[in-house]
């Protein structure tokens, strides 16, 4: 069986829904789109029981392959989040595809401030 192809710009996903804020991290390899909108829905109604209806919408963000990015500061921001800083979308669930168990899994919870 061939290799995965690996993902060649970054991907992250934004969900619009009556439910909280949530910021998805793409695998980084090639899968289906619909076993991805599949594990999104179950991802976002395990964590936070939001069904698929209630999402309105989920709008991609990719970086540029030839490494010219005009949202480069945010991608930035991304991948700061997803790798721990807390600073760096607060008040998004970050959710991130995971391999082992073919879905994604909540990576970190929003962090609520008043």
């Amino acid at each position: 069986m061939p290799a995965p192809t690996k993902r060649r710009v970054p991907l992250y996903c934004v969900l619009i829904s009556s439910g909280p804020l949530v910021m998805v991290k793409m695998p980084e390899t090639f899968v289906t789109w619909a076993t991805i909108r599949r594990e999104i829905h179950a991802s976002v109604k395990r964590e936070h029981g939001i069904k698929a209806r209630d999402i309105v919408t989920i709008e991609g963000l990719a970086g540029m392959p030839e490494g010219v990015n005009t949202h480069e500061e945010g991608f930035e921001r991304f991948e700061r989040a997803f790798s721990g800083d807390v600073e760096c979308y607060p008040k998004f669930n970050l959710h991130a595809w995971n391999n082992e168990e073919q879905t994604f899994k909540l990576f970190r919870s929003a962090i609520i401030s008043e």
